[in-house]
């Protein structure tokens, strides 16, 4: 049974460091010179997450993630809002649900806060829930608005219109004007057309 566990603790280490990218490669070398050298150990896989996060983890991690969620603004779109928030919110396991919910709501447009805030809700997925819904009935509003609401007076067909418009017409037929000036005394021109 120990053995097993060994090989299972081994296959994820090696598992994961095949996952490794850019500064993880090099920090994973280090490593493992630093257990050639018997330096170091990494037996197990929580051994190996512990030193992972113990190099690229800054020491004040949950300060530095609290001014991340607190810089956090609605500035433009709803929706592009509760994106980089979701995002974020991903990055921090550790924040009690009570704080992401009330730095969710603290980051909307005025506007927007006090229609979530008027539901009253109890959780992060309920607030977004109702985000999402105010978005859409923003979105739906806004193309209501530009909607055309003239009805068309040629029901899908339209008039053929000629140059015989009505002789009561107040409106006269525009004059053509040369297309040289009429006092140009030069040499004669050529119009020609490349098509």
């Amino acid at each position: 049974m120990y053995l097993q566990n060994v090989v299972e603790e081994d296959l994820k280490i090696k598992t994961a460091t095949m996952l490794l990218e850019g500064y993880d490669v090099a920090w994973w070398r280090r490593k493992m010179l630093d257990i050639k050298n018997r330096d170091c150990t990494i037996r197990t896989f929580d051994d190996f997450r512990k030193q992972l996060k113990g190099y690229f983890m800054p020491v004040d991690a949950e300060r530095h993630v609290y001014r991340l969620v607190a810089n956090i603004k609605q500035t433009g779109a709803l929706r592009d809002y509760i994106m980089a928030y979701q995002k974020v919110m991903l990055d921090v396991p550790m924040m009690p649900k009570k704080d992401k919910l009330h730095w969710f709501i603290i980051g909307f447009q005025s506007w927007a806060q006090a229609d979530v805030e008027r539901s009253n809700l109890e959780t992060l997925e309920h607030a977004y829930v109702a985000a999402e819904r105010l978005a859409d009935t923003q979105r739906r509003s806004y193309t209501d608005t530009f909607k055309s609401t003239k009805k068309s007076d040629h029901d899908g067909k339209r008039e053929e219109r000629g140059d015989n418009r009505n002789e009561s017409s107040p409106h006269k037929p525009a004059e053509r004007k040369p297309f040289f000036r009429k006092d140009y005394n030069g040499p004669s021109r050529e119009v020609t057309c490349w098509v």
